[in-house]
């Protein structure tokens, strides 16, 4: 009876022993829990499909980005700019083309939002701000692989602050939300390019977020190389719009046939000073 309660014993200990053995493997590796929820092993397939533009408009701005070693697209929210660029330089880089794709932003929010206070590192506060980017990656080349191809840095997300003195060579860069670059900021960006590279600059002058008073790098740029050989701008209206037909109705309600955006209220008064290397936003 001793021996067998003492079997029983041991039995225990071992069983605990286990129990704290997986414990230690769940912690170093999380991706190996059998009870994560069924989120947590998501990955998004590639799309089998080349791109094709959807419209007339989509074509001119992808002959651009072929032709010119600068490509502008200014117009309407929902009109697939960010899209474009990023599909085609997507293949680009998966035919040898170009060694990275470099996603730059400037990083100011709108109205509500204060990257400051967001948790975590560098990497965590701008990760918000790129999401829709990497999304689009994903939805093209596969969520595995563009994991990948981050952690080799052969695609990169940047801050547009943190761009000066480097140089671009064999890449494409797309930079996103174009109309809250200060001018300043454009022409250090555009004095990053070097060989085999190519910019693509997309973005909403009636979205601008800078200061009241600041003009727009976006609009700035597009009036300097209007008639430069090197630099073709595509306007993107209403009637380019394929997010969603409510989408049109939405900017038509907003800001007419026109494309005039009514005044809906004053924006505050914006300072916008560096915090854990990032931009933070006091309303005063």
């Amino acid at each position: 009876m001793a021996n067998q309660q003492l079997s029983r014993a041991e039995r225990r200990q071992m069983k605990q022993s286990r129990r704290k053995e997986k414990k230690q493997q769940s912690r170093m590796h999380p991706e190996n829990e059998t009870n994560q929820p069924l989120w947590a092993n998501f990955r998004r397939g590639r799309c089998s499909q080349p791109f094709q533009p959807l419209n007339r408009t989509q074509r001119q701005f992808a002959a651009l980005i072929e032709s010119k070693k600068v490509a502008i697209a200014t117009g309407a929210a929902g009109t697939g700019k960010s899209y474009v660029g990023l599909a085609m330089a997507c293949e680009a880089l998966e035919a040898g083309e170009i060694e990275r794709i470099i996603v730059v932003r400037p990083l100011i929010d709108s109205e509500e939002g204060r990257i400051g206070i967001l948790p975590g590192e560098l990497n965590d506060k701008i990760g918000p701000y790129f999401q829709p980017a990497r999304d689009i990656l994903e939805e093209r080349m596969g969520s595995g692989q563009v994991k990948g191809l981050i952690e080799s840095k052969r695609i990169e997300f940047s801050p547009l602050a943190f761009m000066r003195g480097t140089t671009f060579n064999d890449c494409w860069i797309i930079m996103d939300e174009g109309q809250n670059a200060s001018a300043g900021q454009m022409k250090m960006l555009l004095t990053r390019l070097g060989r085999n590279s190519k910019l693509i600059i997309n973005g909403d002058t009636r979205q601008c977020d800078l200061p009241v008073g600041g003009e727009s790098g976006l609009a700035d740029v597009v009036k300097r190389f209007r008639n430069s050989p090197s630099v073709g701008v595509q306007n993107f209206v209403q009637a380019d719009i394929v997010r969603d037909d409510f989408v049109k109705e939405v900017v038509l309600a907003y800001e007419g046939n026109d494309g005039s955006v009514e005044p809906i209220r004053q924006p505050p008064k914006l300072q916008l000073t560096p915090v854990s290397g990032v931009i933070d936003r006091k309303v005063h």
